[in-house]
């Protein structure tokens, strides 16, 4: 039997440590949602760069780097919406110094 080189599995990469936000990845942010500013979207990259650059092992690699910050996104926009609806039914004037709601 006639072995043939494998070839090599779709593997995973990482995220290089002078990543910056493609602006196409920025205008498919602002199109998911559309609420998140050119700078919260910056903020936003930035942290995806943090994190991933300095994650370790297998679960740094990606096969898709793209899917990856727009699922990032759609956390973000999840969290900031969660956040909101949590805060709503009282401001911060209507709290006692401790933060109970009077």
């Amino acid at each position: 039997m006639v072995r043939t080189a494998k070839t090599p599995a779709n593997r995973g990469s990482r995220l290089p440590n002078d990543w910056v936000l493609p602006k196409t990845w920025g205008d498919e942010a602002m199109a998911i949602c559309p609420t998140f500013s050119r700078d919260r979207i910056r903020s936003i990259a930035a942290e995806f760069r943090d994190y991933w650059v300095a994650v370790a092992g297998q679960k740094g690699c990606k096969l898709d780097w793209s899917a990856t910050w727009r699922n990032w996104v759609r956390k973000e926009a999840k969290a900031e919406a969660n956040s909101r609806s949590r805060g709503r039914g009282y401001s911060t004037g209507e709290v006692d110094q401790w933060g109970i709601p009077r």
